[in-house]
């Protein structure tokens, strides 16, 4: 049986679909504020074009938000940067703004972020980079440069468990 639709839900249907513009700024040893489609002024700040896709956010285990951001490797020489300085727990914000026909909405702050992660894809020949990012204070484990996620930490010994290695016992506290 048919229902009735109101006037504001059959003008929408026609109305041309709105894809949102995300901008993501990331602190390493270089400043960068990057765009999803063309170069933007927004802010009072100029964000590049960066040709990328963002995946999510998602909500994981806790609470935390993740997104997955890839970028070409030769964006401003991120791809040399990430190799030399390993950029895990630099500063990265997600943000999402739409276009109203005359400008930008003002941007919403989707994740208030941190790198955990970073894949260089298609192996020999570097082409791009996804940078894993996830809500502040919600990473997981951190080891130097290992990244163990909370939801693999599962069998961690109790207080006052004893280890004997070589000569030497721990006791856990």
């Amino acid at each position: 049986m048919p229902r009735p639709i109101s006037s504001t839900t059959a003008l929408a249907v026609v109305s041309p679909v709105t894809s949102p513009l995300f901008l993501v700024h990331l602190v390493t040893q270089t400043d960068h504020k990057w765009s999803s489609l063309d170069e933007a002024l927004i802010g009072g700040f100029t964000w590049a074009d960066a040709n990328m896709e963002v995946e999510g956010p998602t909500q994981q285990s806790g609470g935390a938000l993740e997104a997955v951001i890839t970028v070409p490797d030769s964006l401003e020489g991120i791809g040399a940067e990430c190799l030399a300085l390993r950029p895990h727990d630099s500063r990265c914000d997600l943000y999402k703004t739409y276009w109203d026909g005359k400008n930008y909405t003002d941007p919403t702050l989707l994740i208030d972020g941190v790198v955990t992660g970073v894949e260089f894809i298609d192996g020999e020949q570097v082409r791009e980079i996804a940078f894993t990012i996830r809500t502040k204070g919600n990473r997981g484990g951190v080891s130097p440069f290992v990244r163990i996620d909370a939801s693999l930490i599962s069998h961690i010994t109790p207080d006052g468990s004893q280890f004997t290695w070589g000569a030497t016992t721990i006791i856990t506290a």
